[in-house]
């Protein structure tokens, strides 16, 4: 999809490579150690995670997860992604509010930072 003339894109995003196996140091650290059967992993079997949030209240979660099953994108997200397939039911619609306390506190984070670079990017412009 292309944006409309006039459109913009404005948001805020994080990136990490730390993941519910812990953090990114520690993680790493087992690429060094030989797994069972004896083979060794590279960088591509370690998780990594994104949160984005954009100024029209569009919230994802993208989860690299190199184990996920056949399928599953790793994208979470509070709106639908593809405009043709709209779904009634959405069970990440209060995405910002679910998971730990310090997931939730990131999206906080964001989403505070998205506020005020919008209101600077934006100004005199609808959102």
């Amino acid at each position: 999809m292309t944006l409309p003339a006039g459109a913009t894109y404005v948001g805020v995003g994080v990136s990490t490579l730390d993941s519910d196996r812990g953090r990114w140091y520690q993680v790493a650290e087992t690429l060094r150690e030989a797994a069972v059967d004896g083979r060794y992993m590279s960088a591509f079997n370690l998780k990594g995670q994104c949160y984005a949030v954009m100024v029209d209240g569009t919230a994802m979660h993208i989860d690299r997860d190199p184990d996920a099953r056949l399928g599953d994108t790793g994208i979470r997200c509070n709106k639908p992604l593809d405009p043709e397939r709209i779904t009634y039911h959405n069970p990440y619609a209060k995405l910002t509010e679910q998971g730990d306390d310090e997931t939730r506190a990131v999206w906080r984070r964001l989403i505070a930072l998205n506020t005020i670079l919008a209101k600077h990017l934006l100004a005199g412009r609808p959102a």
